[in-house]
């Protein structure tokens, strides 16, 4: 299954992107870039969904979303969510090709083995260069998969 970024990984357990302290997005790229997210609810009910289709037996791959979401969209849609109040600030640590550099630098210095130090950059280089993007087809598939919205999320995690 093609999900795209996870959300709850994004805005739980990843400090490198999201500070839920300071309510600060860190990114590479433009601030108008958009990545496709998935939440785990929606995850879990497309899985449900796939297999039990009719067509489950055949195997193959499913291509899925919940939403699509720049860094700008994400501090519209945190800021719609908590009614006006919450505030978002957007830290743009550079363009794409200096999450290539830093990537490099990272697999020259470290093991294959240490690859948790350097995955987070091969995310910042892939997905806004598009390398890893995937067209979610099978999300008219699935109509009974009520899909979340980015302002649903945020609302729904209050705490994030």
């Amino acid at each position: 299954m093609f999900t795209g970024a996870i959300v709850e990984w994004y805005f739980r357990n990843s400090p490198r992107d999201w500070d839920p302290k300071s309510k600060t997005f860190n990114f590479y790229g433009p601030s108008t870039f958009q990545t496709r997210y998935t939440t785990a609810d929606n995850i879990a009910d497309y899985t449900l969904e796939a297999i039990t289709a009719p067509d489950a037996a055949k195997g193959g791959f499913v291509c899925v979303q919940s939403f699509q979401a720049s860094p700008e969209d994400i501090a519209s849609a945190y800021k719609a969510a908590t009614g006006g109040r919450g505030h978002v600030t957007l830290n743009c640590l550079g363009t794409i090709e200096d999450a290539k550099a830093k990537l490099d630098d990272a697999r020259a210095k470290y093991e294959k083995k240490e690859w948790y130090e350097y995955i987070w950059y091969c995310y910042q280089v892939h997905i806004p260069s598009r390398s890893w993007d995937f067209e979610p087809v099978d999300v008219a598939r699935f109509p009974n998969v009520k899909q979340t919205s980015l302002e649903d999320f945020f609302r729904q995690n209050p705490d994030v």
